[in-house]
């Protein structure tokens, strides 16, 4: 038979237990938002991870086409390199809704592309638009 003075120690390491617990999940709460901040990406957000990254303090040039990566987006680029918005998908006849926020790769998966060949295209396309003299 348990006393009142047990009962009253099961009750207080069920609460301490309680509580380990719930710092326990917090803290792994916290570590995990801080890895998706220091990747600067938002859970569920695969198509816009590039809105969070900096953009260079100045437009990039042809010699910066090495730099181009699977994981940018259409739009990044369009950015970093100081593109017009629909140069890209006018220039490759991309047809994607949801073009210009899907990634290099996702493209490629997606329309069965080589990848390599696609950022070569992509490559292609920017030093011929950098390269052409503007009014």
């Amino acid at each position: 038979m348990t006393t009142k003075s047990d009962s009253k120690k099961y009750w207080w390491l069920f609460l301490g237990a309680l509580i380990l617990v719930i710092i326990f999940l917090f803290c792994l709460f916290k570590k995990n938002n801080s890895t998706l901040a220091s990747l600067n990406q938002k859970p569920f957000n695969r198509y816009k991870i590039n809105y969070h990254l900096p953009l260079h303090p100045r437009p990039l040039t042809i010699n910066d086409t090495g730099m181009i990566q699977y994981w940018m987006t259409f739009d990044y680029l369009n950015k970093i390199f100081n593109l017009p918005t629909n140069y890209l998908q006018t220039t490759l006849g991309i047809n994607d809704r949801r073009y210009p926020v899907i990634t290099i790769s996702h493209y490629s998966r997606e329309n069965h592309l080589g990848l390599d060949i696609l950022v070569l295209q992509i490559k292609a396309a920017i030093v011929n638009y950098l390269s052409t003299p503007k009014p």
